[in-house]
């Protein structure tokens, strides 16, 4: 089990690059559904910055923050959807 705060201190540069509204909204929103995060990883792509929160649960998060306009938002995907979404290596 993981606490957003080391994935944050695992992925300063990349989160970084997102806007502070964004990471208290992933905070609120983990919060709120009462999330554990078993594994997780963040990609910094092109116009994007990903960040995957895998569970033990039913479903895994996938939070993604658009660098060029600031717009950014939640998928809910089951583990098998989840798969096919990341293929970075997790931590």
């Amino acid at each position: 089990m993981h606490t957003l705060e080391e994935v944050y201190n695992h992925y300063s540069a990349e989160l970084d690059l997102t806007s502070e509204m964004f990471r208290d909204e992933v905070v609120e929103y983990l919060s709120e559904h009462n999330i554990i995060i078993e594994r997780y990883s963040v990609a910094n792509k092109v116009s994007t910055v990903e960040l995957c929160i895998e569970t033990n649960g039913t479903y895994n998060y996938y939070f993604t923050y658009n660098k060029s306009n600031g717009d950014y938002g939640v998928v809910r995907a089951t583990q098998k959807a989840f798969a096919a979404l990341n293929d970075e290596d997790k931590v």
